[in-house]
């Protein structure tokens, strides 16, 4: 990411250096957003699908940690080749973090989906995944979290499609 100057003038840091912050996301036309998200959505639905593949010629786990494995090497080598090896530099407490939520991604949330495909039709295993959203609004609202009301519209509207 290119640093940009601050729009109302340097702000000293720390030791009087000028700081700089990094531009925000760019904003796309509406062509290139719906582009974007029709990607996200055939990627993202024909996961499923991907696994019932899978599932009969591979262990389910052995499945998903290729799939990680190919994807981590893909996004790595964009950074190299992009950023240079300073882009995979990580603190001992983010590789645990990550770690962590590899870990739980991978063997409780998709190795559980992945092994269920054994069993039930990959559409199926996808219409119960997509629920996640409301149990998410709903254990909020039950912990005393108060979700607003465009927050509850999104999710009926997100349950509707289903």
């Amino acid at each position: 990411m290119k640093p940009v100057k601050p729009e109302s003038g340097p702000a000293p840091g720390p030791g009087g250096a000028q700081q700089t912050r990094p531009a925000g996301p760019a904003h796309g036309s509406p062509a290139q957003v719906w582009t974007a998200l029709t990607i996200v959505y055939v990627v993202w639905g024909s996961t499923y699908l991907g696994i019932a593949v899978t599932v009969r010629s591979l262990p389910p786990l052995v499945s998903m940690g290729l799939r990680f494995f190919v994807a981590a090497a893909v996004l790595a080598t964009f950074l190299l080749l992009r950023r240079g090896r300073g882009a995979l530099a990580v603190t001992r407490a983010e590789l645990r973090g990550a770690a962590l939520v590899g870990v739980l991604l991978l063997g409780v949330g998709m190795g559980m989906v992945t092994m269920a495909e054994q069993y039930v039709p990959s559409g199926v295993a996808a219409l119960i995944v997509s629920i996640m959203p409301v149990w998410v609004v709903l254990l909020r609202t039950v912990t005393g979290d108060r979700p607003r009301l465009v927050t509850w519209l999104g999710v009926a509207v997100g349950f509707a499609g289903m």
